[in-house]
């Protein structure tokens, strides 16, 4: 008999209810409406961050006020590289990749392109810098990088001057996401690989479940966290324990926007928006984020995004 965590079940459906929001998601630009939000919230992250920075003995009656509210707002002190440094971010984060791409783009591109885009870009990539979690403290980097790519390709410096810096920039990205994978002494990784000999051993003994799934909520044991739990970090082996051949449907789900973009990613706007969400994916693999109300805001925003590469397209061909 499979045990269940009921909690968890509820709380999967909840999180996932926003979907229905897809039937009405063709009259908003989400991407567009979100830009201020975003921005605001970065900027009030950055000044709790130096409130906090300046005055140490905040920081106690801070996190115990937020914790009443389901913790929103993660604060703590992390070791990456044996550099030990204070973090904090909103637990939402990533759903700010396409935000981060379209400041980037505007930058880059010259479009639309004031002193107050380089303000809202500075504290949005600042606040990803003291998050604290490898993916959105790496995500500006990485958008940074394929931005400048994709936007310079037909400019004539770019091949002298914005691709080397943008080489020598990935480089640097590269070795320093390599150091921060491999190393063993951080506590998530060394709990992220000591799930998988779990998943191995669970599916050598259940081979069922890769057809039928176990269920959501349902329990395992993880050397990761040497005991019994009914979720982990690794999302898409999450999706295959539980919902078995299910589960690519739900993938398929997420991927069709994907899909959409890269069908139209002659225009530079909508390949750096692919990557974007390329990356969000890729994140989400490693983090409980997909079948999360995050998951459900950035689907949402890929879909609105879809629907408005498409109607234009459509606009296009019958004029």
């Amino acid at each position: 008999m499979t045990l269940v965590d009921e909690t968890e079940v509820l709380a999967v459906y909840k999180a996932i209810s926003p979907v229905l929001l897809l039937l009405w998601i063709r009259n908003y630009d989400l991407i567009s409406l979100s830009k201020g939000p975003v921005v605001i919230c970065c900027i009030l992250m950055t000044m709790l961050f130096f409130l906090i920075l300046y005055c140490p003995q905040l920081e106690a009656p801070i996190y115990y006020w937020q914790a009443t509210a389901g913790f929103p707002i993660i604060i703590n002190h992390r070791t990456f590289l044996g550099v030990s440094m204070f973090v904090m971010y909103l637990k939402s984060y990533v759903a700010f990749v396409f935000i981060i791409a379209y400041y980037f783009y505007v930058v880059f591109s010259g479009i639309h392109r004031n002193i107050l885009t380089f303000i809202y870009l500075f504290f949005i990539c600042f606040a990803f810098s003291v998050s604290g979690t490898r993916s959105t403290m790496l995500l500006p980097i990485f958008i940074f990088i394929i931005v400048g790519y994709v936007t310079g390709a037909n400019k004539k410096y770019a091949k002298y001057i914005l691709y080397p810096i943008i080489f020598i920039i990935g480089i640097a990205f590269i070795v320093l996401l390599i150091a921060l994978i491999s190393d063993t002494g951080e506590a998530s990784n060394a709990v992220k690989y000591g799930h998988i000999p779990s998943y191995i051993q669970l599916f050598e003994e259940h081979p069922e479940y890769i057809l039928i799934g176990q269920g959501p909520g349902a329990y395992m044991y993880s050397e990761g966290f040497n005991k019994v739990v009914f979720k982990t970090e690794w999302t898409y082996l999450e999706l295959l324990r539980n919902y078995g051949l299910f589960s690519l449907i739900i993938i398929g789900v997420f991927a069709k926007p994907l899909i959409t973009m890269w069908k139209y990613r002659r225009d530079a706007f909508c390949k750096c928006m692919f990557f974007a969400y390329l990356s969000y994916l890729l994140i989400a693999g490693t983090n409980p984020l997909l079948l999360s109300s995050t998951g459900m805001i950035v689907l949402l925003m890929a879909y609105s995004y879809e629907e408005s590469i498409t109607s234009l397209d459509v606009n296009k061909q019958q004029k």
